[in-house]
């Protein structure tokens, strides 16, 4: 676990404490008797404990080109006897007041003339405290500003944490090069010379470009990524001047500019065949050398993407005409032109490569003849129920009549027997079949020099294909194994015979040649024929249409990070009428007029829309995340740039972004009145505290039992879709009681996975509650562990009314691109907005003021995550009653429960779908297990049955691959350390157990599923593995005793009782018991691990723990892996 100093040394040279530092810098030998002060800082039995923390617990680092070092020791004179801190921070002040000192903690809020205040500076607050008046005594002036502005001072916070005090604020500094050796820091004295015994070695030459190394070092191979999100969400593209998709590479390729594949001849007649002119094709071949061969012609490439500032690592390449126009004629490389008869070859093979009929011969269509719109419509489930139950509520009935109960049930066996989308997607085999083809038919045989350098560059084309959500890979992973030595276009020209021996300049640049090649194939060939690109264009007279192609590449909602392939026309033909329907009564479409004036208006911009495909229909998903585009219309009046400063109020701030300022002020309001939010709950803590408190609260008889429980588990129908706009912004109104806000913003750094993780966080309060930063970085220190807090002084104000009309454009003007038509969302909130979880929990918190007889009773619970409602009470009537009071609905809210999603521990009537069995245990919610008897928690396993765990997770393909994996299981071990599963007043010890070993095994599972798949490379250290699962088991009893240690834990009184032997034993009989189902895979493992089982101080845990065993292990056969 990373501590607060090992943040500190990525940034700092030097890092010591207060007390060392002092010693260090004060001249010793300046004592007291002689006027000076000596080294009489040091803290005395009567000094404060204030002043004994800040000598002995604060830390000083320095960076050595931030500031200049002194040379000498300080004498630290004895300071006047009105000398005051204030006066030292002035004059402080003044002296960092340089061009280079930008960003300092004690400079910031304070006007340059005069040193005036523009705000408050409650670091500067801090300083003037009793104990740094002590300290600035006992130090003297000179040393005081040497540490104030030739340091930066870090006060020590619980749990190892560090505030920031001076010095430039640590989000602004370049971490150290980690190749780089630190040296000591000298303070007076001689030069350190290296003894006759020892030799100073040089430093190992760096094969990472790091950010200070820039201007002398190219990006290597394996910094270099192929991110598979680029081929996801695709729009089609259609063929110039014709109303039929382009399948193929889009039409924007540079060989599509070249030779388009779309208007090949059906028919050549061989008497009129006129040969090309050589020279058209020289200059093509030129052209196309520029793209695949891009660091040679010295033009953007990712080996070097300082050279031009708008590279980036992941940009699209597509497109580099204007970059070429721009650098006019230039002489080919040498090393270039023995390959372009080659490139002349492969732009006349694209030019007759028929995409679609070998797209049609691989990968048929999946649309089925004859389906028409209303079947296709039947997919959209959700909405259908919506709109009936919706139309129900307007007639009276009775509840549990038999033709209503019949309908339910025709309901549901027509919601069994629907078509499943999955019957539409391309198989994996199928789209690799087509790439392969295309590779074969397209690029030249001569590249790839063997058929086995053919056949590793396929398994990585495998490879991007099959991969998972998220997943990447490094072009050094690629190169792996490919025999440069067969390639003979790499050979120098004049090179007689490539078995001579290669020199090793030579190899170097055969390498070089070589990454460009690979480089260009996957990225800018194979990626394009999967996905489009990502950068919008103005292409055929169109509005921002981008240059889209053969597939859409979507995941479906619960099948994790798995992808799906449909065909680009199949899905149009399948999102057509569905896109339809749903715009006709949750969307209004815009015209270009009223879109460009309501964009004029406001704030906030448009949300491109996706459909995600779910097994039985689609669900409209905005990405409100995403920066803002070019939006560009084309009317009477001509084009009309959206993002142009003179036309529009626009930022590049995506909408979520803008929208941070009014979530921080509902996130306050929520922490002030948590009575507005009912029922809801946002995280397991909620439910801990909750649960307990009614666990507690509950009667007991003389054996200590339980009162019978009745559940009740409820889903609001598409709640985000059923909102009543009119009806929130009410609720919204009322919520914001203050008239301005302040916008309070600090940083936080510490160490994730090896790396610093730095971000900004804001909170909100209001104006007149002005916060004293380090009194509440105290309190943020108490839940968190090795982080540094900074202050950024400068804050933000915003008024009510500000807020309000932001809220009142998001929600009721929400423009939403769909295909390429704008429409207006006038029914419900957006989703994907970070507001939507708010928003909603303050809109149903108002409906259940109407629950209070159901909520304000001791013997009754009731939760709410988002729209899934749990009811726990202790009268069968009460719970009855619940539920038919949901079954009405709430017309006022547009809140309607889904019949097909309630679920009862009793019989109601015949309405009711689902009942739990009789001897079923627990009740399921959230991902909990509820045990029904003895309310108990645990986690609930059920989402992993029937699917495979390889779509659970995502494997990196890129560098260092053993710490990728250590860090991918440690963070698997957090999952379950909560104190909600492992707090023995809540559970019992059974259950508390059980909880720890059904994590281990899935653990376990998923570590075999991600060793298969290749994420420890080739070759699988078992020694390696055995010590990493020692970490693991070591890391969670850690974990959970740091869990038990957090305020929320200690409110509640939390006992945690568990034993490391125990948690570890666990840990290692889990590990046996899936290893052991795949034996041929860990001999030397399985030997490891059953050497520590047979251990003398785990014997008698095999007895004790049998009905536990056999339990965990039963839920085994469940898992596919």
């Amino acid at each position: 676990m990373a501590s607060g100093v090992s943040v500190l040394n990525r940034y700092y040279h030097h890092v010591e404490s207060l007390c060392g530092y002092l010693e260090k810098v004060i001249n010793p030998a300046c004592d007291v008797a002689n006027g000076f002060l000596g080294h009489s800082f040091l803290p005395l039995a009567t000094d404060t404990a204030e002043y004994k923390q800040l000598v002995n617990t604060t830390v000083v680092a320095i960076q050595f080109n931030d500031g200049t070092i002194y040379s000498q020791q300080i004498v630290a004179r004895m300071p006047p006897v009105d000398l005051k801190m204030r006066s030292v921070i002035h004059g402080a002040q003044a002296k960092i007041r340089r061009p280079w000192k930008t960003h300092d903690l004690l400079t910031l809020s304070h006007k340059v003339a005069g040193i005036e205040n523009s705000g408050i500076n409650t670091i500067v607050d801090s300083l003037q405290e009793l104990e740094w008046e002590t300290l600035l005594r006992r130090v003297g002036m000179d040393v005081m500003i040497h540490l104030l502005t030739e340091t930066s001072i870090f006060i020590s916070l619980p749990n190892d944490c560090f505030c920031q005090m001076s010095g430039k604020f640590i989000h602004y500094l370049t971490p150290i090069t980690q190749g780089r050796t630190r040296k000591p820091l000298q303070i007076g004295g001689k030069r350190s010379h290296v003894s006759n015994g020892e030799q100073e070695l040089p430093n190992k030459r760096l094969k990472v470009c790091n950010s200070e190394d820039l201007d002398n070092k190219c990006v290597t191979a394996a910094n270099i990524s192929f991110v598979r999100t680029k081929i996801l969400y695709s729009r089609p593209s259609y063929v110039p001047n014709a109303n039929r998709l382009a399948l193929g590479l889009p039409p924007t390729h540079f060989l599509n500019r070249i030779k388009s594949s779309f208007d090949r001849p059906g028919y050549l007649d061989p008497n009129n065949y006129v040969d090309p002119d050589p020279k058209i094709q020289g200059d093509n071949a030129r052209h196309a050398a520029k793209y695949v061969f891009s660091r040679q012609y010295n033009l953007s490439n990712p080996f070097f993407p300082w050279r031009k500032p708008v590279f980036r690592a992941h940009r699209d390449n597509s497109n580099k005409e204007a970059e070429i126009q721009n650098k006019g004629p230039c002489k080919t490389p040498k090393r270039v032109k023995p390959i372009l008869p080659y490139l002349d070859q492969m732009i006349w093979k694209h030019g007759k490569c028929g995409y679609k009929p070998l797209l049609d011969l691989v990968c048929p269509s999946k649309k089925k003849k004859g389906i028409d719109d209303k079947l296709i419509l039947e997919y959209c489930s959700d909405q259908i129920t919506l709109q009936s139950q919706q139309s129900m509520a307007s007639f009276h009935f009775t509840i549990g009549s038999s033709s209503l109960g019949n309908e339910c049930a025709e309901a549901k066996h027509h919601a069994e027997t629907k078509p499943q989308l999955s019957q539409y997607t391309c198989s994996f085999s199928e789209v690799y079949r087509y790439v392969t083809l295309v590779i074969k038919t397209v690029i030249p045989a001569a590249f790839w020099g063997s058929k086995y350098n053919l056949n590793v560059i396929l398994r990585h084309v495998q490879t991007l294909i099959t991969g998972r959500r998220y997943e990447s890979f490094t072009l050094h992973y690629i190169m792996q194994g490919f025999q440069i030595s067969d390639c003979d276009w790499l050979i120098p020209p004049g090179r007689a015979c490539q078995n001579t021996r290669v020199p090793v300049s030579d190899a170097i640049k055969r390498r070089e040649l070589l990454e460009d090649f690979l480089f260009w194939f996957f990225d800018g060939f194979v990626l394009p024929l999967l996905k489009a690109s990502s950068k919008c264009r103005w292409f055929n007279g169109l509005i921002n249409r981008p240059p889209q192609t053969t597939f859409y590449t979507t995941e479906f909602s619960g099948c994790r990070n798995r992808l799906f392939y449909f065909r680009q026309d199949d899905w149009n033909e399948l999102c057509a009428p569905l896109v339809k329907d749903l715009t006709s009564y949750r969307f209004e479409k815009l015209t270009e007029v009223q879109v460009t004036e309501i964009l004029n208006q406001r704030q906030l911009g448009f949300s491109n829309a996706r459909l995600l495909p779910k097994e039985t229909g689609f669900r409209i998903v905005a990405n409100l995340s995403g920066k803002k585009p070019v939006l560009q219309l084309k009317g009477n009046s001509g084009v009309h740039n959206f993002m142009a400063p003179q036309n529009i109020k626009t930022s590049t701030l995506s909408v979520n972004q803008i929208l941070q300022v009014a979530f921080r002020i509902l996130t306050y309001q929520k922490e002030q009145d948590p009575h507005l939010l009912g029922a809801s709950i946002f995280r397991p803590d909620d439910v801990y505290s909750k649960l307990k408190a009614f666990k507690a609260g509950l009667p007991r008889d003389s054996g200590g039992h339980l009162p019978k429980l009745y559940f009740v588990k409820l889903d609001v129908q598409a709640c985000f879709d059923t909102i009543t706009q009119v009806e929130l912004l009410k609720i919204i109104e009322r919520i914001l009681s203050d008239d301005k806000y302040m916008i309070q913003r600090y940083g936080r750094a510490e160490i994730s996975h090896d790396r610093v993780k730095r971000m900004f966080v804001k909170r909100a309060i209001k104006e007149d509650e002005y916060p004293h930063f380090v009194k509440y970085a105290v309190e943020l220190a108490q839940t968190l562990w090795g982080v540094i807090l900074a202050d950024e002084v400068a804050y933000q104000y915003t008024s009510r009314e500000e807020i309000l009309q932001l809220l009142r454009d998001h929600i009721t003007e929400n423009i939403v691109k769909i295909g390429e038509n704008y429409f207006r969302q006038i029914v419900g909130i957006p989703q994907g907005s970070i507001l939507s979880t708010l928003l909603c929990s303050f809109f149903y918190g108002d409906m259940e003021t109407q629950f209070e007889t159901y909520t304000t009773d001791p013997h009754s619970v009731l939760f709410r995550l988002v729209d899934d409602y749990l009811y726990i009470t202790t009268s069968l009537s009460r719970a009855k009653g619940f539920l038919h009071m949901m079954n009405q609905g709430h017309p006022k809210y547009g809140c309607y429960i889904s019949r097909e999603k309630t679920l009862t521990n009793f019989d109601y009537d015949d309405q009711i779908l689902n009942v739990t069995d009789p001897g079923q245990r627990c009740f399921p919610w959230c991902g909990f297990l509820l045990d029904m008897e003895e309310l108990t928690i645990s986690a609930d396993y059920s989402r992993y049955h029937g699917i495979n765990l390889n779509d659970t997770f995502t494997v990196s393909r890129g560098r260092r691959p053993g710490v990728v994996f250590t860090n991918k299981m440690l963070q698997l071990s957090r999952m379950r350390c909560h104190v909600i599963y492992n707090d023995s007043d809540l559970n019992t010890e059974h259950t508390v157990y059980l909880n720890l070993y059904q994590h281990f095994l899935v653990i376990a599972m998923k570590m075999h599923a991600y060793i298969r798949a290749g994420g420890l490379g080739h070759k699988i250290n078992e020694s390696f593995i055995f010590r990493t699962i020692e970490k693991t088991l070591s890391y969670t009893y850690a974990r959970i005793k740091r869990r038990a240690a957090e305020p929320i834990a200690i409110a509640n009184k939390a006992i945690c009782n568990v034993q490391k032997d125990i948690i570890i034993w666990l840990g290692y009989r889990a590990f046996h018991s899936v290893l052991s189902r795949k034996a041929r895979w860990y001999k030397r493992l399985l030997g490891f691990v059953r050497l520590e089982l047979s251990r003398s101080r785990y014997a008698r845990y095999q007895r004790r723990f049998r009905t536990l065993l056999r339990e965990g292990d039963a839920d085994l056969a469940r898992f596919e892996f």
